[in-house]
């Protein structure tokens, strides 16, 4: 069964992140708790998007963009893999105010489990923590985690501004558009295309009928383009 983009994106929201958004290993799996054994939060400054958050001008954020990267695995999987992947893109406000809540309370409702959190209240001390750490993002920084290139589905790609540069990939008969990690101006540019992402879907469903947080979240390709 094909699923679709915003299907897959509300699955994610429900079930925990139990779908696993990785090309090359997409894996479905049923209801099931999460450990996180790291995360990283990092910040990036991006230009030439609407972040459409009065709040962050407000406090002085700008255009600051935050990063959340996250390793994980499925408690019903077998072997524990831990693989990182992007939890969170979005600017500050966004980031504090609906991203750590959201997440907090899967620590509380027990579908997030970590030795890092015990409970919602230990994620929101280190997600503050990290935070007030995280310095700009790099292209080395992904890759070191796996992120050696990155796509957008068919839904999301309609949204991005850049579409010229990408590679289109065909896998199990959906088609997703790539591009490598090889510079910091390409990090940026992921990031970029993560709030065109978040604001085109916003403004073509409406702000009421779609979940923001988990939008704009691309997909790791575990393997070098060779384009």
């Amino acid at each position: 069964m094909e699923i679709s983009e915003e299907l897959t994106i509300v699955i994610i929201a429900l079930e925990a992140h139990t779908l696993s958004p990785i090309v090359g290993h997409y894996e479905v799996t049923p209801m099931s708790s999460d450990t996180y054994t790291q995360y990283s939060v990092f910040k990036a400054e991006v230009t030439g998007v609407e972040l459409d958050e009065a709040a962050d001008d407000l406090f002085g954020y700008g255009s600051t963009v935050i990063i959340v990267m996250a390793e994980s695995y499925a408690n019903n999987t077998v072997p524990h893999t831990p693989r990182w992947n992007i939890d969170f893109i979005g600017c500050v406000s966004e980031f504090i105010n609906d991203y750590v809540e959201k997440a907090a309370y899967y620590y509380d409702d027990g579908l997030s489990q970590s030795p890092l959190a015990k409970n919602g209240n230990c994620f929101r001390k280190l997600m503050a923590k990290l935070h007030a750490q995280a310095k700009p993002l790099t292209a080395a920084d992904l890759r070191e985690r796996g992120f050696n290139a990155y796509s957008w589905g068919m839904d999301a790609f309609q949204y991005i501004s850049q579409k010229a540069r990408k590679v289109q990939v065909e896998w199990l008969g959906r088609t997703y558009f790539a591009d490598v990690l090889e510079s910091d101006e390409d990090a940026f540019r992921m990031a970029r295309e993560a709030i065109e992402v978040k604001n085109g879907y916003t403004e073509s469903k409406g702000e009421c009928q779609i979940e923001k947080t988990w939008l704009g979240r691309p997909r790791r390709h575990e393997f070098l383009l060779s384009n």
